[in-house]
């Protein structure tokens, strides 16, 4: 892809939520309780809500995964440089 000047850019894909989710209850599934409603919610949401979608996540693991035994492992999930699994984000 090219930018405006016609320098080479990266391609940004969206990642999927729901798949960085179900990574992270995978991880720690005490959170499952947490997650599940806005993993219901998530299969409905518009495109361009999605950063919504992302921000409560992102305040679950505020309110729920700053003390947890997998906080590490959950941060690189959900930042994208941890993947568990085959085929996921």
């Amino acid at each position: 892809m090219e930018g405006c000047r016609g320098e080479r850019i990266k391609e940004l894909t969206m990642r999927n939520l729901i798949n960085i989710i179900d990574q992270i209850i995978e991880v720690a599934p005490d959170l499952k309780d947490r997650f599940i409603s806005l993993r219901s919610s998530t299969c409905y949401t518009a495109p361009e809500l999605m950063g919504t979608r992302w921000n409560q996540a992102a305040d679950i693991l505020n309110s729920h995964a700053l003390n947890h035994p997998q906080r590490e492992r959950i941060d690189k999930i959900f930042s994208g440089t941890e993947t568990i699994g085959e085929g996921r984000e």
